[in-house]
């Protein structure tokens, strides 16, 4: 009797359990980066050196972060000591009168979803 209870019992519960767990999304629609940075180094706000800045450096890193695009993200000027681009993994350590010239990003919010 127990061998049968356990036989119809297993099935049911994964069947009723199961898909909760595994058709879960692997990860949130959408997550907020503060202060992006790459290998320790903050983000250049540029993809490859003073080319295709903003957006496209922006959905890059959200990629390279299993996310479809960039959402939102805001600049953050002369603020820091070094940058690196996500495109060309250049540095940036300009210093001009002892104040770096390197922009990045304040934050950058990433999607799966597109907003239209």
């Amino acid at each position: 009797m127990r061998k049968l209870f356990l036989t119809l019992t297993i099935p049911f519960f994964t069947m009723a359990i199961a898909p909760a767990i595994f058709n879960s999304p692997a990860q949130a629609e959408t997550k907020t980066f503060y202060r992006p940075r790459i290998n320790g180094v903050d983000l250049d706000w540029c993809l490859s050196w003073a080319a295709n800045c903003g957006e496209p450096a922006a959905t890059a890193f959200c990629q390279s972060k299993h996310f479809r695009l960039a959402t939102d993200y805001d600049k953050t000027s002369n603020g820091r000591k070094v940058t690196k681009t996500i495109g060309g993994r250049e540095l940036c350590k300009t210093a001009v009168n002892n104040v770096t010239q390197c922009d990045g990003f304040k934050f950058i919010e990433c999607s799966n979803t597109h907003d239209d």
